[in-house]
């Protein structure tokens, strides 16, 4: 995740299937402290055969780690917080389904105007999915990055848009970015059908569900639930 945000999604418009999750510090280190079904999706993601894969829920989440340097703090969350809004659902219903891209938004603005940016016929059919990096990026400076996305008519061609679970926000921060991003994309750009979705459990807080960019993803707005249609690896 994160900056590998660069390579992962540079590598997907050559035609791999890259994997958006956990690394091995920042995801597989905590294992032994986090809920059961945490390794259990992971095995099913890359190991299992069962698809379509409806992503599980997480009944509490953390947004860092407790101090490492002390070996019996080792592989720790900090406070874990109760999973209470699940996935947040701004505009949209029924269900969408779309192939994935994106990565960290803030790491996605170093690569625009470059030779790793995809071209104008891209993104059709895409789901287009961001992350906020641990630098918690003000609810505006988001905003100045989607524009950009509108500005490249990304919007009109995308089937879905939708962000991770934000690490260190608060409440009134979560939802003055829910506001922003609703503003931008139906207003601005007259995109009041696209599918928003919010707080999806990826990005900076664990524990972290694994995102194959290139994978084909359904979206179950009305029960709120992600469903990975088909194996990374076929």
């Amino acid at each position: 995740f994160s900056d590998a945000t660069s390579f992962l999604t540079y590598l997907n418009v050559k035609g791999l299937v890259t994997f958006y999750g956990p690394s091995v510090m920042a995801g597989f280190a905590q294992l032994k402290h986090a809920e059961p079904g945490y390794a259990g999706h992971i095995r099913d993601i890359l190991y299992g055969d069962k698809f379509p894969y409806r992503y599980p829920r997480y009944e509490k989440w953390a947004n860092g780690y407790k101090d490492w340097r002390n070996p019996e703090l080792l592989g720790q969350f900090t406070e874990l917080q109760e999973d209470g809004d699940g996935l947040v659902i701004i505009q949209g219903r029924g269900e969408v389904e779309g192939t994935l891209w994106g990565g960290c938004i803030e790491v996605l603005e170093f690569l625009k105007g470059t030779g790793f940016w995809p071209g104008e016929d891209f993104w059709n059919d895409k789901i287009l999915f961001f992350e906020t990096s641990e630098e918690k990026p003000l609810p505006q400076n988001v905003g100045y990055m989607l524009r950009n996305y509108g500005m490249q008519g990304i919007f009109d061609k995308v089937k879905a848009v939708m962000f991770g679970r934000p690490r260190d926000y608060s409440e009134e921060e979560k939802k003055e970015l829910y506001s922003i991003v609703s503003s931008i994309v139906k207003e601005e750009f007259n995109a009041p059908d696209l599918p928003i979705i919010m707080n999806a459990e990826y990005g900076h807080t664990d524990p972290k569900i694994v995102l194959p960019i290139g994978g084909r993803l359904k979206i179950n707005l009305d029960e709120k639930y992600l469903e990975l249609l088909e194996s990374p690896f076929e």
